[in-house]
């Protein structure tokens, strides 16, 4: 096919679409990129022009902007295109209200001129190919089974068929669609089939110690447990260690009390010698040591308890089982342990 030939009818058919007179336009801007697309054909650059009207249509989508659009595609080479578009001109012009027959028939004529000259793609599918969910498309656009062997029409150029199904490998082949005058418009490929795609295994999600909102509330009353429980424990030890000193003073304060009427010197009648009031005082500050050491010790022991208590039970995965609680009594002071064994 000459090029020449087909730049000879497009210039025909331009001439006569000059005849019909444009359809007024509401939107100004798409009147603009129309005009400025009229002025670009005249100067015979068509892929300027064709992208002037193809942003007039988005604006304002009028037939006679269709038309000019067709015809410049047609000049451009892009047959298959232009063979679309005057087709869809033709049908619009048949339906509108009332029906615009001048300009349906001239889409016609110019639809019927250009199947003679469409270069189709046809492919071949074998029969081990036709695995379940197969998409074959020709640049990007899926195409029906029922026209892969019929012969799609397409624009001459570089064109790549593809093909897709789940569970294999994507395969593609780019062709080069060149008509020649006097030989056959068709042009044959035949899908490889599809090698199968390598099982993709889910990574399994980062471990962050915790799975959920409940774990991560448990592991931090965890925490804070365990931390209350070295404070706490701590304050009882420095109320056993204060216990400790002052049960040292009360042994100290009992042997002066001793050491003051070991001589028989206790007579308390208040003369020279009488060592009864020294005992008095050391036996009244064993007393004020005793009770402070009984206090502090057992205020020690009992926070030393709920210390060791709260360590032990702040595992957030265990449930605890055991406690321990102070023993306090007369004459004796310890730890008890107490629940399930």
């Amino acid at each position: 096919m000459k090029l020449a030939r087909v730049v000879s009818l497009a210039v025909v058919a331009a001439s006569t679409m000059l005849a019909f007179p444009m359809t007024a336009r509401a939107d100004a801007q798409a009147e603009e990129y129309f005009q400025q697309g009229k002025a670009a054909m005249g100067r015979h650059e068509y892929v300027k022009a064709c992208s002037l009207f193809e942003a007039s249509k988005a604006l304002e989508d009028t037939l006679g902007t269709l038309l000019n659009l067709a015809d410049c595609h047609q000049q451009a080479g892009k047959v298959a295109t232009a063979w679309g578009e005057f087709s869809d001109a033709e049908q619009r012009a048949r339906s509108s209200k009332p029906p615009r027959e001048e300009r349906a028939v001239f889409a016609h004529d110019r639809a019927e001129a250009l199947r003679k000259l469409l270069p189709r793609l046809k492919i071949i599918v074998p029969v081990a190919v036709r695995v379940e969910g197969l998409v074959i498309s020709i640049d990007g656009h899926a195409v029906p089974p029922e026209a892969w062997e019929n012969g799609v029409p397409v624009d001459p150029g570089l064109r790549k068929v593809s093909a897709a199904a789940p569970g294999k490998k994507p395969w593609s082949m780019d062709t080069r669609i060149d008509p020649v005058e006097g030989e056959s418009l068709i042009f044959p490929i035949q899908v490889e089939p599809l090698k199968d795609a390598p099982k993709v295994v889910a990574a399994p999600p980062p471990k962050t110690g915790v799975s959920d909102a409940t774990e991560i509330e448990a592991v931090a009353t965890s925490r804070a447990r365990r931390t209350a429980g070295y404070i706490v424990g701590g304050i009882g030890l420095a109320g056993l260690t204060i216990g400790g000193v002052m049960t040292g003073f009360l042994v100290s304060a009992i042997n002066e009390e001793k050491k003051a009427c070991r001589d028989g010197t206790c007579f308390g009648d208040g003369l020279a010698g009488d060592t009864a009031p020294q005992a008095r005082e050391q036996r009244s500050n064993a007393i004020t040591d005793l009770n402070v050491a009984a206090v502090s010790g057992g205020v020690g022991l009992a926070a030393l308890s709920v210390g060791i208590y709260l360590i032990v039970t702040s595992s957030p995965k265990v449930a605890p089982k055991t406690a321990i609680a102070p023993s306090i009594g007369p004459g004796h002071q310890g730890l008890s342990v107490i629940g399930q064994f």
